[in-house]
């Protein structure tokens, strides 16, 4: 009788699961979603370019402009709403600079590539001596093309990493890095066999390669979805009787809100129960939705430092009276990793402040969240926290490294 009450309890929360996706898929835009990234040794699949000559010289003590380029208007309000969230937070990083040699200037993409080519062409002809930006993978190519030809670099806050490689520097947070953080963690904890369920687009193809290259990690089982209900549940099952078969300890699910409130229900519903194996997830996880499914309760995902998010909101707050979405950092990370180039330069008596030599220099930066550090593949890797999805709230399982790069 108990089983059978379970089993039905099982079914009534699935079709909860499932209106909720359906409204959630309805929605007039997606709302852009927190990612974070890993912590590790190894790059993450970012073209290997040779450094371009470093023609472009700034003397010390000289003005430098900075260029902003984010979509302050696009098709998709949330990435509107983000990129303005982006430039608020770049100004922030700005004044806590209190360099008077340094000024800042903002370019709207609206999103497109073709207007970051064109804003990014008018920011050169406006005396722009470094990118800070654009955010989507399109628009960095399109931008990267135009600080090639004058050699310029391009520090960008997109996550996919094969645009990375000189004169592009991307300090987004991959997935690739991400599922290294959180699969790393999980291998030391003993959960080294790992079965997959991925949604089959850039982004959960992005995540598999990154879980494919944790050293000690097995993965097992292997299932995609097309981000629908029905494909979802008709791909879960078949997937979750190979992960049994096959012995998996940990599931890792690279999805977020609403998906992933119905991928992690009906995984569960077809045997891979959350007290026996690990569910694992990437930055996506950092939401409200994510506390609201059962399933996912115990859950551990890689985010950055809590503590640090929470002292930057509280000035953001102050300033422009709203919360600040957890992207918004980067805005202020990009001004600040600027910032810490122009002063290692001058200290030195160089004019090659923002040479690819010195972008990937071994001891990192100082993030507005944490250490990072630009790899030579011309992607990232950020000190990062690994969370645990507890009673209603996330908790930090194990806290990010205070150190990152040469002698961390």
């Amino acid at each position: 009788m108990r089983a059978c009450l379970s089993k039905a309890r099982s079914r009534l929360h699935l079709l909860a699961a499932a209106c909720a996706f359906l409204v959630s898929a309805c929605a007039s835009g997606p709302e852009p979603q927190p990612v974070a990234s890993g912590f590790s040794g190894g790059g993450s699949g970012g073209r290997a370019v040779a450094p371009a000559p470093e023609g472009h010289r700034i003397a010390p003590g000289s003005p430098v402009t900075l260029a902003l380029l984010v979509p302050q208007t696009a098709s998709a309000e949330g990435a509107a709403r983000l990129g303005r969230a982006i430039a608020n937070a770049a100004q922030l990083g700005l004044e806590d600079l209190r360099n008077p040699n340094i000024s800042l200037r903002v370019y709207n993409t609206g999103g497109q590539p073709q207007t970051a080519r064109a804003v990014a062409e008018q920011a050169l002809r406006e005396g722009a001596d470094l990118f800070l930006g654009p955010l989507f993978a399109a628009n960095t190519e399109a931008v990267g093309a135009v600080a090639a030809a004058s050699d310029r670099k391009v520090i960008s806050f997109s996550t996919i990493t094969a645009v990375a490689g000189d004169p592009v520097s991307l300090i987004g947070y991959s997935p690739e890095a991400e599922a290294r953080r959180v699969l790393s963690y999980a291998a030391a904890q003993g959960r080294r066999d790992v079965a997959v369920f991925y949604p089959g687009n850039d982004y959960g193809e992005a995540a598999v390669r990154g879980a494919q290259s944790v050293p000690g990690v097995q993965i097992t089982a292997v299932g995609d979805y097309e981000r629908s209900f029905k494909s979802i549940e008709e791909n879960s099952r078949p997937f979750a009787q190979a992960a049994r078969e096959l012995g998996a300890t940990s599931v890792f699910l690279p999805a977020g809100g609403k998906e992933l409130q119905a991928v992690a229900s009906f995984v569960n519903y077809h045997g891979l129960d959350p007290q026996r194996v690990q569910y694992v997830g990437l930055g996506q996880w950092n939401s409200r939705a994510t506390l609201q499914e059962p399933s996912l309760q115990g859950g551990w995902f890689p985010a950055p430092d809590p503590d640090a998010f929470a002292r930057f909101a509280g000035r953001y707050r102050d300033r422009f009276g709203e919360e600040p979405p957890l992207l918004a950092t980067l805005g202020h990370t990009a001004v600040q990793v600027a910032g810490q180039l122009l002063a290692s330069a001058a200290a030195e008596g160089r004019d090659d402040p923002f040479s690819a030599a010195r972008i990937v220099r071994p001891q990192g930066f100082r993030g507005t969240l944490g250490p990072l550090r630009i790899l030579p593949d011309g992607t990232s890797e950020h000190a990062m926290a690994i969370l645990e999805v507890s009673a209603g709230r996330f908790v930090t399982r194990d806290p990010a490294p205070l150190a990152i790069g040469a002698g961390s």
